[in-house]
């Protein structure tokens, strides 16, 4: 499909011609193509409110009408897909990701995935068993001929090319580590438990960089704060001429 639109698509090519923010046009258009993909090889769900939310007409504890239900606006996936297991039916959720490399083939930048507290919330509380990335690579050479890279992982095998800071909470792929390897990597037979616990760890050995680099800032503008004097406003208007800039 993607081959096809770098080819083809007009709507398409002249999107990805767009420099400014071009990652971020595309987001939402790769988002949407990609669940109808998907659609095609799984069946694919969307998360709703949890059964007590439409169930209140229910009696004999039997479940309330799903069709009743509202989809949630801010969900942990795109969107889900079932994994048929034993039949046993569960979902799993599905995040889609593009990236754009130009003709320098750099591939640097550590774009956010999701929340690691919530990825690790779901896990330990049993409500998923699988957390997939797909991930949609367009490399642009210098005759601005397009060609795409599908990359489908589930993020717990590829838990060594994840980073994570703590102040903003959000678990980031490396990029060139990632697309630099991505041939050689396979599924991770590690237990569940084994790779809650490696993310664990990378949230813990976070956190305490975090209030290590809090302290040492606090401490610097406590000692500034120390040796504070007052400023003149001709002090004040030398600092702003020099380090600072305004416009009307």
């Amino acid at each position: 499909m993607w081959r096809n639109k770098c080819q083809n698509d007009q709507h398409f090519i002249e999107m990805m011609k767009a420099k400014k923010e071009r990652g971020h046009s595309i987001a939402d258009y790769v988002e949407a193509k990609n669940a109808e993909c998907i659609g095609n090889i799984f069946k694919i769900y969307f998360e709703t409110e949890p059964p007590e939310y439409y169930k209140k007409d229910c009696k004999n504890g039997k479940r309330g009408d799903r069709k009743k239900a509202k989809r949630l606006d801010r969900s942990s996936g795109d969107c889900w897909i079932s994994n048929d297991t034993d039949d046993i039916i569960i979902y799993d959720p599905l995040n889609s990701k593009t990236s754009v490399v130009l003709a320098d083939g750099k591939i640097s930048g550590r774009p956010n995935m999701l929340s690691l507290r919530r990825l690790l919330d779901l896990l330990i509380d049993g409500k998923i068993n699988a957390y997939y990335l797909l991930i949609v690579k367009f490399s642009i050479d210098n005759q601005n001929i397009i060609t795409p890279s599908i990359y489908f992982v589930n993020i717990l095998d590829i838990i060594d090319y994840l980073e994570y800071d703590d102040g903003p909470g959000q678990l980031m792929l490396n990029n060139e580590k990632f697309y630099t390897n991505a041939h050689l990597i396979i599924k991770d037979n590690k237990s569940i438990k084994d790779k809650i616990m490696a993310l664990n760890t990378k949230k813990l050995e976070a956190t305490a960089r975090l209030i290590e680099n809090r302290k040492n800032d606090n401490e610097i503008r406590t000692n500034k704060i120390l040796e504070y004097k007052e400023y003149s406003l001709e002090d004040i208007k030398i600092k702003q001429n020099t380090t600072m800039g305004f416009m009307q």
